[in-house]
């Protein structure tokens, strides 16, 4: 069935778009839009230390990692390092 609506396409000069591909986010991009959503629903110290925490701990670490790549094992792997 689908090689005959190739061909038809193709004998027509019909072009066939492709869906688009979604990009996968960097976790930083995700993580930064996610905490952004909660800012006026936590208090002012609780915002102050998690940025605290994200910025100097999750985003170094994790930041330009692609939210598929990272793994149970990379989570412990970090955990470890932390002590």
């Amino acid at each position: 069935m689908l090689s005959m609506y190739l061909n038809l396409c193709i004998s027509e000069g019909i072009v066939v778009q492709p869906k688009a591909v979604k990009q996968i986010p960097m976790f930083g991009d995700y993580l930064v839009s996610f905490l952004s959503t909660f800012k006026n629903k936590q208090s002012n110290t609780t915002m102050v230390n998690r940025d605290r925490v994200v910025k100097n701990h999750i985003l170094p670490k994790f930041g330009s990692t692609l939210i598929t790549d990272i793994t149970v094992t990379s989570i412990q792997a970090w955990f470890d390092e932390l002590g």
